[in-house]
C-alpha cells in the first residue's frame, strides 16, 4: 500500500497512486496541491503515467 504525498489518500499500488495524481492534474480542481507538488519534483506536468508509476517503484517520489 503506497499513500499519496499530498492528501494521504490510501492507494494499493504504484499504477493506483500514479493514475490518483494523474486524475487531479485532469480535473483541474481549485485545489492545485497535486500540480504544485509535481512542481516541486520538478517533474513535467505531462509526465506519461507510467513513468509516474516507475517512479514510485523506486522509491523516488515521496
Amino acid at each position: 500500500m503506497l499513500i499519496c504525498p499530498v492528501c494521504n489518500k490510501i492507494k494499493d499500488n504504484s499504477s493506483e497512486l500514479a493514475r490518483h495524481i494523474i486524475m487531479k492534474l485532469s480535473l483541474q480542481e481549485e485545489d492545485s496541491k497535486h500540480k504544485d507538488w509535481l512542481e516541486k519534483q520538478e517533474l513535467n506536468l505531462k509526465i506519461p503515467i507510467k513513468s509516474l508509476t516507475e517512479l514510485f517503484e523506486r522509491g523516488e517520489l515521496k
